[in-house]
């Protein structure tokens, strides 16, 4: 009994660690119109005909942030979507398999945005602005019951231009990367910038910076998203340590 037991509670953790999510993040010369394209595939613990995966519909203050996504395609025309804004969820439903592959748009649900809106995901003509949490959606099987979730996943950057300067809270001017970390303290609250002649570093991004996207050319503004994300995510300091990418 005490190993029936055992296995019992073992099973969530090893399902957990078996949703391995890949993720094509996809250039496009019409962001603004278009947004960037996010490219899904994920292996899930057993064969069935839909996917739970979460998307934060509130994040920092911003609400209603699923109205950002759009142009929903399977890899087959059997794929079927349904948003849960209450419920942070998004069911995909696909023919039975182990496999899910899908993918969305993020883009600005407004042509500007005020001065408070600055962790809403900022998609322009010539660059971007997108917490994590904003950009990717995660397979709820990889979400364990409580407390932080280890978190594996492999992000590429598909069709930028060799003049896009592309950044992130893990590293610089990578193309591929292969996340292993915290899921909320570190995936989600990671923050995703590029741009031509992007003025930033990704010391910039450690230390708070925030790329402001609302003059003609992108500028860096000497002020931060929101003291919470700086304090808590992105300041090495604060004892979030980087994440190890290869």
């Amino acid at each position: 009994m005490k190993i029936l037991f055992f296995l019992c509670c073992l099973l969530p953790v090893v399902a957990a660690a078996q949703s391995r999510a890949e993720y094509d993040v996809c250039y496009s010369p019409h962001l603004a119109s278009e947004g960037l394209e996010v490219q899904v595939s994920v292996r899930t613990p057993k064969p069935d005909d839909s996917t739970a995966f979460r998307f934060s519909n509130e994040v920092w203050g911003e609400h209603d942030l699923m109205r950002c996504l759009s142009g929903f395609r399977g890899e087959n025309a059997q794929y079927r979507f349904r948003l849960m804004p209450d419920s942070n969820r998004i069911v995909v439903y696909h023919p039975r398999a182990k496999s899910v592959r899908f993918a969305y748009r993020v883009k600005q649900d407004a042509h500007e945005y005020s001065e408070n809106s600055s962790n809403r995901p900022r998609v322009t003509d010539t660059c971007f602005h997108v917490l994590g949490e904003t950009l990717f959606v995660v397979p709820e099987a990889a979400i364990g019951p409580s407390g932080d979730s280890d978190y594996a996943a492999t992000i590429r950057r598909v069709g930028f231009p060799k003049d896009y300067v592309l950044h992130n809270a893990f590293a610089s001017g990578a193309t591929s990367q292969t996340f292993r970390g915290k899921l909320w303290m570190q995936f989600y609250c990671s923050l995703y910038v590029g741009g031509a002649d992007l003025p930033l570093t990704q010391q910039d991004l450690i230390e708070g910076f925030e790329l402001d996207t609302s003059q003609p050319a992108p500028v860096l503004k000497a002020t931060i998203p929101s003291t919470a994300l700086c304090e808590r995510y992105l300041n090495p300091k604060a004892g979030v340590k980087p994440v190890a990418v290869h």
